[in-house]
């Protein structure tokens, strides 16, 4: 066997960190052509094609680096994270296992390991790989310090959290683990009550995410740009008629809409927990929909479509709900938990007229903090949340967008607040089921083992819902009233339309 020099290697490693997948992936075509047998570079491959969403893709290369080097512990790691991307979790464990076995003291498995348990809410799992992890790396390993203080944050250990996180050099973790990193040393101190030193923790987070590969491919205006111009186009309509649908529609669907942070994934938890419920979380049926008109459902547009087209829309939307939920003969109605949809609320109504709304509503300034210091999976959307006044612009656009199509069409919409939720769950959620249509069952107290058992979470709130009802993040904000002192003129309006005051969080 032959393989390409070493300096050939180290440019494509280079090449891959510097983000650029897609000349990453064409280097390593060329290369291949020359070195067929070269497994290190079939791991690259992989992993730049992962890096485009490409899982399959990058799951074969990741096969054909261990049929030639079957030892070889970094393409097991790597094929443990795509098949973890994958949901196929059980498998992304035995490779990650597979790659400890062969190299006992691979940090990097340790790492994907410990924070696949924790993304899963597998607090014994985590405890466990951490003894191991004790045991083969030094005691002073950044990785190791990181995931002990995840752990000590899940028993509410904050102050052994903050030691072992203030014992790391940051510039030993990877770019991505560095804002992790930040952010949880951010809540750590948010939790002790240093509250200066936790907004300036989560100002690095998000400086550290604008350098990331990823932020470079999205870019927030875009989104911004597309909810104004969709409330512009709103904006003047006063009431619209549609003509009824002659399409099939073989499902009750609720739609659960609001901004980020407003508490969908509680709800979302706790209306799943019910019988007669299926709930689908964040994923893109409506996107699929909107695909197939392509431009802005703007007024006229929506008003255009005739019935055969929106049996069309219907079609896509189903299809792609029935690739991601497997609905139970008990079920009467599905959930489709999605809390940006709120700016797709013509479009859904138009298709599915008699569809319902619930609208998570939480103080508009603890909403737009929260999403700031949250390290989210970015995208257009998510994009917003690395600056604060960004955030609370957004949040203003969304809202104005939301009452124009409240002005313009007949929605059917329940309301929840999260701080009612959090005080008196029964007496808040009782008035929504009637809303839609079902029964109190006692099984919805039980909202924290339902979220136990769904797995990983992909919502930030991943690691909250398994925990009892806490009041502690309600009024958040009053606690960084001089950092966010810019933004109050222009959520305060908000605050009082929903029923808030920015001196205070009664409601």
């Amino acid at each position: 066997m032959t393989y390409p020099p070493q300096d050939q290697i180290d440019a494509l490693v280079n090449l891959y960190f510097s983000g650029q997948m897609t000349k990453t992936e064409q280097a390593c075509i060329e290369l291949l052509r020359i070195y067929p047998e070269s497994f290190v570079a079939f791991n690259i491959l992989g992993a730049a094609l992962q890096g485009q969403g490409k899982l399959r893709e990058g799951m074969e290369n990741y096969e054909k680096a261990i049929l030639l080097k079957p030892d070889y512990a970094d393409a097991y790691n790597n094929r443990g994270n795509a098949l973890n991307e994958l949901g196929r979790v059980e498998e992304a464990v035995k490779s990650y296992e597979k790659a400890i076995q062969l190299k006992p003291d691979f940090v990097l498995a340790y790492n994907n390991l410990c924070e696949f348990y924790e993304k899963h809410n597998m607090v014994a799992e985590l405890e466990h790989t951490l003894h191991r992890a004790q045991a083969a790396l030094p005691k002073n390993d950044p990785y190791l310090l990181y995931h002990m203080a995840q752990l000590a944050t899940r028993e509410k250990r904050f102050e052994d959290a903050r030691e072992f996180l203030e014992l790391i050099n940051p510039e030993a973790l990877s770019l991505q683990i560095r804002s992790y990193y930040t952010e949880l040393l951010a809540k750590t101190y948010d939790k002790l009550g240093k509250f200066d030193k936790a907004f300036t923790q989560f100002e690095i987070t998000n400086k550290l995410v604008k350098q990331s590969s990823e932020a470079k491919r999205v870019k927030d205006q875009l989104y911004f740009n597309r909810v104004s111009e969709l409330s512009k186009s709103w904006s003047s309509v006063t009431k619209i008629t549609w003509p009824d649908v002659q399409a099939p529609n073989p499902h009750s669907l609720a739609f659960l809409v609001g901004f980020p942070r407003s508490g969908t994934t509680l709800l979302d938890t706790i209306l799943r927990s019910h019988s007669a419920v299926s709930v689908c979380e964040e994923k893109p049926m409506v996107r699929a929909m909107r695909g197939l008109i392509g431009g802005l459902t703007t007024p006229n547009l929506l008003t255009g479509l005739n019935s055969v087209q929106i049996t069309e829309l219907r079609k896509a939307y189903y299809d792609e709900l029935y690739s991601h939920i497997k609905l139970a003969g008990s079920c009467n109605l599905i959930i489709d938990k999605h809390p940006l949809n709120i700016t797709e609320a013509a479009l859904i109504h138009r298709v599915f007229p008699d569809a319902k709304f619930i609208l998570a509503l939480r103080h508009p300034c603890d909403c737009v903090l929260s999403c700031f210091m949250q390290n989210f999976g970015l995208n257009y959307a998510m994009a917003n949340f690395l600056s604060l006044e960004q955030t609370a612009k957004l949040y203003d656009a969304v809202m104005r967008l939301w009452f124009s199509y409240n002005n313009a069409l007949d929605l059917d919409v329940g309301i929840v607040k999260y701080e009612e939720l959090i005080l008196d769950l029964q007496g808040t959620v009782e008035p929504l089921l009637k809303f839609l249509n079902l029964d109190w069952h006692d099984d919805l107290l039980d909202y924290q083992q339902t979220a136990l058992s769904r797995g990983k979470i992909n919502t930030a709130s991943y690691n909250q819902v398994t925990q009892e009802l806490y009041t502690q993040a309600s009024g958040r904000w009053k606690n960084y009233r001089d950092q966010i002192k810019g933004i109050l003129p222009l959520l305060a309006p908000w605050a009082e339309r929903f029923g808030y005051s920015v001196e205070g969080t009664k409601i």
